[in-house]
């Protein structure tokens, strides 16, 4: 039970290090922390936790401004298609608040859930599809087909990811 006082202690001290000392000064700290048993696993488990969290928002933002492409584009199409591309323009606004409010990868310390540490390599092999459909983003072909389809690719993946986390 010390250990893990002693660990919550070492992480919220480091937290403040970082935000109001030398980077040096939160390395001696860090340093000081690997000494104490489990911390070093759970420092790797946080930054493992906040590149999932950041890959997440990454996704997020860059659907953000595909919809706001597609609100331009909007504006120049005929109404038959307007309709179709709004609904699909509206499945990928809910697609980005499905993909932040995600849970997590693996537990946090002390979670009482099951560990799901060894799902991790999978997930962020997952979560790499998610980056690979992004980057391939072009909005000079966005109709609504292109679109549903995207949205249709991008829910696939989150299925996926929720298997894997599951």
């Amino acid at each position: 039970m010390i250990i893990h006082y002693c660990i919550i202690k070492i992480h919220s001290f480091n937290i403040k290090v970082s935000k109001d000392m030398s980077k040096k000064t939160a390395k001696i700290f860090e340093n000081i922390g690997k000494l104490i048993p489990g911390y070093s696993g759970y420092l790797d488990k946080e930054k493992a936790r906040d590149t999932d969290y950041k890959l997440r928002l990454f996704v997020k933002r860059k659907l953000e401004n595909f919809i706001d492409k597609i609100e331009k584009i909007k504006l120049r199409t005929e109404d038959s298609e307007f309709m179709k591309l709004d609904a699909a323009q509206n499945n990928l606004k809910l697609f980005c608040i499905k993909i932040s409010n995600q849970k997590y990868g693996y537990k946090a310390l002390f979670d009482n859930e099951e560990s799901l540490d060894k799902n991790l390599d999978q997930m962020f092999e997952n979560d790499q599809r998610f980056i690979e459909i992004i980057e391939s983003l072009n909005d000079s072909d966005v109709d609504y087909l292109s679109v549903e389809n995207l949205y249709e690719r991008l829910d696939a993946i989150l299925t996926d990811r929720q298997d894997i986390i599951n």
